[in-house]
């Protein structure tokens, strides 16, 4: 009974380990996607002002 309850606490303590590792990657995971939506918004924001620029340059290009 001592074993099983030595083996338990063992599988437990390995349960709660590998937990706070998965938790400390979706963290890391989480705070990367916002990172990248970040990047896309600022991108698509440049992209909007880049066309604007180039229809003010060359509406005629653009029309195509």
């Amino acid at each position: 009974q001592l074993e099983k309850s030595a083996k338990t606490d063992l599988l437990v303590k390995d349960l709660y380990i590998e937990n706070a590792h998965l938790m400390k990657c979706l963290e890391l995971t989480e705070k990367r996607e916002k990172e990248a939506e970040y990047r896309v918004y600022n991108l698509e924001d440049k992209c909007k002002a880049l066309n604007k620029v180039l229809h003010k340059i060359a509406p005629a290009a653009l029309s195509y």
